[in-house]
């Protein structure tokens, strides 16, 4: 792959971890601002975040003759941070980007994390006025990666 076009396919998916980040961090905000209403639920709301991410670009080491907005990277690299698992933890697919329905059944531990994530794809999708909501929930140990935006302009009756 050329360098621009792998750098411009990086970048796009360090935004869409962007905005996914932005939305979970809204759902959370919300979801503060209603129990601050309402008093806690019955149940453990789960502490969950996307892992930290970056762009790394590697540039030509001869820049002095070009105009810096016309050169593209050598190489481009999305930098995460890395998930640990604890003794007997596994990565978890919670939610699949083909379904909004919990990846795992009931009798699974994480069940209540799909159950919860959901919830949020719910709150997303009406608070965006049913034009957008995060999907391809994966991770483990309370860190989210690798999502998808699910968008729609289309207008509709939300």
């Amino acid at each position: 792959m050329s360098g621009s076009l792998e750098s411009s396919k990086i970048i796009t998916e360090a935004n869409i971890h962007y905005y996914a980040n932005a939305l979970m961090q809204f759902t959370f905000s919300y979801t503060e601002e209603k129990l601050k209403e309402k008093g806690p639920p019955s149940f453990e709301i789960p502490h969950l975040r996307f892992v930290e991410a970056g762009v790394f670009l590697i540039m030509p080491k001869d820049l002095k003759h070009s105009k810096a907005e016309s050169v593209a990277p050598e190489q481009t690299f999305l930098l995460e941070e890395q998930i640990p698992l604890q003794d007997g933890e596994s990565f978890v697919k919670y939610i699949h980007n083909g379904s909004p329905q919990p990846n795992l059944g009931p009798n699974k531990l994480e069940y209540y994390i799909c159950l919860f994530l959901c919830a949020c794809q719910h709150l997303q999708y009406i608070k965006t006025h049913c034009t957008a909501f995060v999907s391809d929930f994966q991770g483990a140990g309370g860190l989210l990666t690798d999502a998808q935006i699910m968008t729609s302009l289309l207008v509709n009756n939300c």
